[in-house]
């Protein structure tokens, strides 16, 4: 029977209430009657006064009753009402979401584009990317003998075609100014069939058409066509000279065209193969090649399938190469992976992050949705006793949640917008498939869903506390104050704590990145980047078709360029650090006692510099001599090393004098070259990357058809720009410059990556930070009004005021301290996901973690303590006074 005495006992306490309520609402009517209101006006106001409370008979006796709000529309506006009487709650709460729904909206369209979005390409789940790699060099080789033979003989593949996104760069001419060609692709003529690509104009290659007999034919790129030619749909049948051959164009690719390779070529032209190949003489040149499996096949059975054919390929090459495709594995990648793979960590992790901002975002307006629901204890207790439910209570505080946080996802939209325009600035040039990233409407459908998934979020806690709610709040005193119980005061802190802990794995992963980016950029490159223009000259084999006539021209230009005002050195060299990979490689023999040991020196990187380059890029000599205009063609052959050679395979850096035989080539006789020089080591292919041995030899002995050029000038390098256009034009008026740009834009650029994901989490982190801090600020803000009597007491006892303030700090520090404690077992726990990302330092680096908690630790001291100083200066009569 205990629950019908309780149903009495409530029953009776609505009774008793009516009573209470009549007479408020009389002395409320009297007060607008006393302000001129006729009294059906002024019973009316007093009645909305009180939430339009009606009186209501119930067995006989009158019982006042909240309306019952039906609509969600009535509550909504009931909603607004509540939260324009509190604006700076209002304004925090919608910021604080606005923030957390915008950054992972931003962030994950970037993901969408990248990770998740389907390729162009028909049926793209059955394309994969094939690759072969040799341990012995370190590198992804596949000569066309083997891509031939592949094509032939395969069992698990529909289709296999072959593409080279550099192989027809040239020179082409457009209007008066000359210009390169710099992406010309060679593809197999299946290429755009295996993909599925249709073009937007004419056709694609046919069947053949990488015939030696057949016409040269070329496709465009959409963004070439509308630049080079307005878009012209006449275009199709016009005749275009590329390195003084004659190319019929044939079709323009669509504008949502994606390329496979690393990069998006300008134009497309077929890759030559001869009648009946010879592999021997086949295996010269290297191609990326593309396939379409057939089922059953999975990527690893076509890779199993592809690997003996491989090996029975390599038989048949010349020693040099079969040396350096000794052991090579055939490795079968999906499409998607393949262009996706290397920025997945980083998405993923920045995915991460921008969760665990909204999680800290949802915890610190929980936090303060719960504070209103203390504060408002007394006019939700009114309300259950006047016949409100507790399931009612907690729909219109899960409205105004779910309200308030569809506000802050409007907002949010804006911020994603800002997110998008920043990561656009921030994000390398050569992020994989983020050339789609833009604000668009799934992204503003996600930041709501975000919202209303955040609003439930926020609105369980204050929710269950309505509901909870027990009967029996006095309404005799309008300043009556409300005492939170400990269940609420408990889950203040949890939430407090959740925030600290998620800001200090956020803390973490941005302190390991950005001191990562630090060791990267303290690290010396082996030469001096500053001050320092790169131009890249390629001259045509139709007008220079002989080494004489290319090492005359860029002798002259050299020394043309020289002497420009403010050029110091000016030199060249066929292999650029921070540029492209090394174009030739030898195997190299030592003669002599300096060698460290018999064996001949496999695939050594080899290229070919001018006099004047080392001076041009800072790189220091460590022994013997630079090259000089005497080191060409008819003086005794001379060679100079890096230090990691010299240490590696000669007995130290005192080994100039010593000889060394390159393996023959069509460019480097079998002949013995001495050693004349060592030369600093540098970082061919990042700050992060290993020191290589490198050999270099004169180019003015070996001149190439394409070099780039190095100068160092006294100011801004760019500035020299036109000049030595103008140099390089009064040589040939026909010969473009491209590639240009400063050795630290070259730098900076290699960089980008890492820069972009440090300063991305760093944000985020900082972030965090900030909301935890205003977390932990409220907490211990609303700590001190509720214990302010308290505090008053002591003060009037004679308490110290630093005791006072060390009775808050020491509450809040408990708090951070634990949340902390939590954060540092966190960060440990997800180390591991940041392993690939970072550079010079460990992924459980303990100056890391130990400044992260430091730091982390300062800012809540400081959030605690200026509700601590607050607390000392309390002044206790008042604070009597007002209890």
């Amino acid at each position: 029977m205990n629950w019908l005495t309780r149903l009495f006992r409530r029953r009776d306490l609505y009774y008793d209430l009516a009573e209470e309520m009549r007479e408020h609402l009389e002395e409320k009517t009297e007060q607008f009657m006393r302000a001129g209101l006729p009294r059906e006006e002024a019973e009316h106001a007093a009645r909305r006064a009180f939430g339009n409370a009606t009186l209501i008979e119930e067995h006989g006796r009158e019982v006042w009753q909240w309306p019952r709000l039906e609509s969600i529309w009535t509550d909504a506006k009931f909603a607004l009402r509540q939260f324009g009487k509190s604006p700076g709650f209002t304004v925090t709460a919608i910021l604080t979401l606005a923030l957390g729904i915008g950054f992972n909206a931003a962030i994950f369209g970037l993901l969408q584009a990248v990770l998740l979005r389907p390729l162009p390409y028909l049926n793209p789940d059955q394309l994969v990317r094939v690759t072969q790699y040799a341990p012995r060099t370190a590198e992804e080789t596949i000569p066309e003998a083997t891509y031939l033979t592949w094509r032939q003989h395969n069992r698990a593949f529909a289709g296999m075609a072959a593409f080279d996104d550099h192989r027809c760069d040239g020179n082409i001419a457009f209007g008066s100014q000359p210009r390169r060609l710099d992406r010309c692709a060679v593809v197999s003529a299946n290429f755009f069939s295996l993909l599925g690509i249709q073009p937007a104009l004419g056709r694609e290659f046919l069947t053949g058409e990488d015939s030696p007999a057949k016409a040269r034919t070329m496709v465009l790129g959409h963004s070439f066509w509308q630049e080079h030619f307005g878009a012209d749909p006449h275009v199709i049948g016009r005749s275009l000279t590329l390195d003084g051959e004659t190319y019929t164009v044939i079709g323009v690719l669509p504008s949502g065209y994606l390329h496979p390779g690393s990069l998006q070529p300008d134009a497309f032209v077929p890759m030559i193969f001869p009648n009946g190949f010879d592999q021997e003489l086949r295996g010269d040149q290297s191609v990326s090649v593309i396939g379409r499996l057939q089922q059953p096949f999975t990527p690893a059975q076509a890779a199993s399938d592809l690997l003996p054919v491989s090996a029975a390929v390599q038989r048949l090459m010349p020693d040099p190469l079969r040396r350096q495709l000794s052991g090579a594995v055939v490795r079968v990648t999906p499409i998607h992976e393949a262009l996706a793979g290397n920025a997945r960590p980083a998405l993923l992790v920045l995915s991460g992050a921008t969760a665990l901002v909204l999680l800290i975002a949802c915890a610190n307006v929980a936090s303060l949705l719960l504070v209103r629901s203390v504060n408002r204890q007394r006019e939700l207790a009114l309300r259950r006793t006047l016949g409100a439910g507790g399931l009612r209570l907690a729909r219109q505080l899960l409205t105004e949640g779910i309200l308030l946080s569809s506000l802050g996802g409007a907002a949010g939209v804006f911020v994603a917008f800002g997110v998008v325009r920043l990561v656009g600035i921030l994000r390398p040039a050569d992020l994989p498939l983020a050339g789609s990233f833009q604000l668009n409407g799934s992204l503003v459908l996600l930041a709501f869903g975000l919202a209303a998934t955040s609003g439930i979020l926020v609105s369980l806690a204050p929710a269950v506390f309505s509901y909870r709610l027990p009967l029996g709040v006095s309404l005799n005193a309008e300043t009556a104050r409300v005492t939170p119980g400990a269940g609420s005061e408990r889950l203040r802190s949890l939430f407090v704590t959740s925030e600290i802990a998620l800001a200090l794995i956020l803390l973490v992963g941005a302190g390991l990145l950005l001191r990562s980016l630090g060791h990267l950029l303290a690290v010396d490159p082996g030469f001096e980047p500053r001050h320092a223009l790169t131009v890249q000259v390629t001259l045509t084999q139709s007008r220079y078709p002989t080494k004489e006539a290319r090492r005359n021209f860029f002798e002259q230009l050299l020394a043309k360029i020289q002497t420009l005002p403010g050029v110091k050195y000016a030199g060249g060299t066929t292999d650029l650090p921070f540029y492209y990979d090394f174009s030739t490689h030898s195997d190299v023999t030592i003669q002599g006692s300096a060698a460290a040991n018999a064996e001949p020196v496999p695939f050594i990187p080899v290229s070919a510099v001018s006099p004047g380059y080392f001076r041009a890029m800072g790189i220091p000599l460590v022994t013997g001599r630079f090259f000089t205009d005497q080191d060409r063609g008819g003086s005794e052959p001379v060679v100079i090393v890096n230090k990691r050679f010299a240490e590696q395979y000669l007995r130290g850096t005192q080994a100039t004098g010593t000889t060394l035989r390159f393996q023959p080539g069509q460019e480097q006789p079998a002949r013995d070259f001495t050693l004349v020089g060592i030369v600093g080591d540098t970082r061919f292919a990042g700050l992060d990357s290993t020191v290589i041995p490198e050999v270099m030899v004169p180019f003015l002995e070996f001149p190439d058809s394409a070099i780039t050029l190095a100068v160092r000038t006294g100011n801004e390098p760019q500035t020299l720009v036109p000049a030595i256009r103008r140099a390089v034009q009064s040589l040939d008026k026909d010969q473009p410059i491209y590639h240009i740009a400063t050795m630290q834009e070259r730098v900076d650029s290699s960089n980008s990556p890492r820069r972009f994901d440090a300063w991305l989490l760093g944000i985020f982190a900082a972030l965090a930070l900030g909301l935890a801090a205003v977390g932990l600020y409220g907490v211990m803000s609303h700590a001190v009004a509720n214990r302010t009597r308290e505090i008053g007491i002591r003060i009037a006892l004679g308490a110290n005021p630093l005791d006072v303030v060390w009775l808050v700090l020491g509450q809040g520090t408990r708090l951070a301290l634990v949340g902390i404690a939590f954060g540092l077992a966190g960060s440990l726990a997800l180390a591991g996901l940041l392993r690939s990302l970072i550079f010079g330092i460990a992924p459980t680096d303990p100056v890391t973690y130990t400044g992260a908690a430091i730091f982390l630790t300062a800012v809540a001291l400081v959030a605690c303590g200026l509700p601590a100083i607050r607390a000392a200066s309390i002044d206790p009569m008042k604070a009597l006074r007002a209890e």
